[in-house]
């Protein structure tokens, strides 16, 4: 047997069902008491300063700027390492050093489309 709804008891229905994912999506604010956001951006700034790991610093940088903190932005120093840091021969230091750039403003070219290019053939071919 089909239940009949009418258009304004639909229409409410949907509203009420709808009212219960209002509250908006789960995020760190919803869980992470005070402290160990704190703590996580102790975290975060600690593999920054000063980074050896681009792995680590690419995601301290995208941590930081998820919590809506401040990241280094178009410091010399700082896009200075990155260059020192970054293997041109290796993908994932490319991959790293690439988002990093980007993430912190740095000025300039990061001479790394040959390397991008080399790894799209590099895919072809497996």
């Amino acid at each position: 047997m089909f239940l009949c709804i009418n258009a304004s008891a639909a229409f409410l229905l949907i509203l009420l069902s709808l009212s219960g994912f209002s509250d908006g999506a789960t995020t760190t604010t919803s869980f992470l008491s005070s402290s160990e956001k704190s703590r996580l951006h102790d975290v975060f700034r600690s593999a920054l300063d000063p980074f050896s790991d681009l792995g680590a610093a690419y995601y301290a940088v995208f941590g930081l700027k998820l919590q809506g903190a401040s990241v280094p932005q178009n410091d010399n120093t700082f896009c200075q390492s990155i260059l020192e840091k970054m293997k041109k021969d290796n993908y994932e230091s490319v991959f790293y050093s690439s988002g990093l750039w980007k993430g912190t403003g740095c000025k300039g070219q990061l001479d790394n489309k040959a390397h991008i290019r080399q790894l799209a053939e590099d895919l072809k071919q497996d």
